[in-house]
């Protein structure tokens, strides 16, 4: 590694951490001031203490994924890496943080939930809540991808290597391993995952706009609607640019949005809910 690679990797860690310090002082500095003033009720008050706790515990799950990248790997000595696990903890743990603050400021927009008296809503509401948790598992699976660097094999859709589960991908033992350390099969885990979450959330969208002027979409407050279709539309362009990274062999932009991308959906599932 040349001084000039070293700086350009320097950059963005210093950046990360500046970033991820400066948002725990943007939520510290308002949180406090309000519940001094008495403006923050009780039980919301807990619920953003535990927020910022978790806030914390980021913090320290990042320096625990980022002291695995001090520990020189034997098989490969001329890269240094983070543990794949450690950082999707660390990306969970993000995931997770963000979720408990966008369905705080969501209650908080509205007061009284409005309950649909339609027919078929405890089927959409599940559909919503399982493509919400399919997609938050296909971001995990993401990251374990990302950190194995399994995005540069395999690079080829919707086969791999002429067929649907490529021939190395049960070559460790136990079996189990493999769907956690085994580059092949990490990736096959997340294509499945990602196609599930597609049929999941598709199946969601159009269980919500049938039966004509009795569906569900015509009961559905318009928040709702605008939810379901963009979860709808946002898997589909998920999907696409997560099969155009894998064939173009992973460029750090397309990834980059392929990641926000996944966030994107969750959001648009939460907005939903």
């Amino acid at each position: 590694m040349t001084v000039d690679e070293f700086k350009n990797i320097f950059f963005w860690e210093w950046l990360h951490r500046a970033y991820g310090r400066g948002l725990g002082v943007a939520f510290a500095v308002p949180f406090v001031y309000f519940l001094a003033r008495g403006r923050i009720p009780r039980k919301e008050a807990l619920e953003l203490t535990g927020i910022f706790s978790l806030g914390g515990l980021q913090g320290l799950i990042g320096w625990w994924m980022v002291k695995s990248g001090l520990q020189q790997n034997d098989n490969d000595k001329s890269v240094a890496r983070v543990s794949h696990l450690r950082l999707a903890t660390h990306l969970g743990s993000a995931f997770t943080i963000y979720c408990l603050l966008f369905w705080q400021a969501m209650n908080w927009r509205r007061r009284k939930r409005v309950d649909i008296l339609a027919k078929d809503i405890k089927l959409v509401r599940m559909f919503t809540h399982t493509s919400v948790g399919l997609t938050f598992m296909t971001a995990m699976a993401g990251a374990l991808v990302a950190g194995l660097d399994a995005g540069l094999i395999y690079n080829e859709y919707p086969l791999m290597g002429g067929r649907i589960f490529p021939s190395d991908g049960l070559s460790m033992s136990p079996k189990w391993r493999n769907f956690i350390h085994n580059d092949a099969a990490v990736q096959f885990q997340h294509r499945t995952l990602a196609l599930t979450t597609v049929a999941s959330t598709l199946a969601t969208f159009f269980l919500a706009r049938r039966g004509g002027a009795q569906s569900v979409w015509r009961a559905a407050p318009r928040r709702v609607r605008m939810a379901l279709a963009a979860m709808a539309l946002g898997v589909v362009a998920q999907a696409s640019i997560g099969i155009t990274t894998l064939l173009l062999f992973v460029p750090i932009p397309l990834a980059a949005a392929h990641q926000a991308g996944s966030l994107g959906v969750l959001t648009f599932g939460m907005w939903a809910m």
